[in-house]
């Protein structure tokens, strides 16, 4: 299973991309994969400052993490963080606080791992082997191409295709 901390993007100032999840910005390539940096600065971020409990985060963080899983809300290419606070019934203040705090990522990060980690499964599987890169990065609620290919590329050190022709090749 793919590490949430192992995807990393660009974002505005607030730490949040402009419009949905998947920014596609020039400069979005320049910083994507950097997880140990990108936990440190997330934590590092709320740093001294206390939104909510401590228990309570860690609950919130669970919450976040089982909704993502059991209702895939990843794969929906405009998610954005006050969507999903509001599905969570909370402030997208504190789901903020709570995914940089206790996740250690940003929601840009948080959303993107839980796509990525589902292309790598498609990939796996062979019943999407007739399907393309671009098909199955677009099933996982990636926007574009140039969104997907530097993530997995920093994430597996291939491309996507050369993953892809590896895994069927040991099939």
């Amino acid at each position: 299973s793919l590490d949430p901390s192992a995807v990393s993007g660009s974002s505005t100032a607030s730490g949040e991309p402009e419009s949905g999840v998947d920014s596609e910005s020039e400069s979005e390539s320049a910083d994507v994969f950097d997880p140990a940096a990108d936990e440190a600065e997330e934590k590092q971020k709320y740093e001294g400052y206390q939104l909510v409990d401590d228990e309570i985060a860690a609950e919130y963080a669970k919450e976040a993490k089982d909704l993502m899983e059991k209702e895939k809300l990843y794969k929906n290419p405009d998610l954005t963080l006050p969507g999903l606070a509001k599905k969570l019934k909370l402030s997208a203040n504190t789901l903020s606080y709570v995914l940089n705090g206790y996740c250690g990522q940003s929601f840009y990060n948080f959303v993107n791992s839980y796509r990525l980690e589902e292309v790598v499964s498609m990939m796996n599987d062979p019943k999407w082997d007739d399907k393309s890169v671009l098909e199955l990065l677009l099933e996982a609620g990636f926007k574009s191409k140039s969104t997907f290919n530097p993530i997995f590329k920093k994430w597996t050190g291939k491309t996507p295709s050369e993953y892809r022709k590896e895994i069927q090749e040991k099939r």
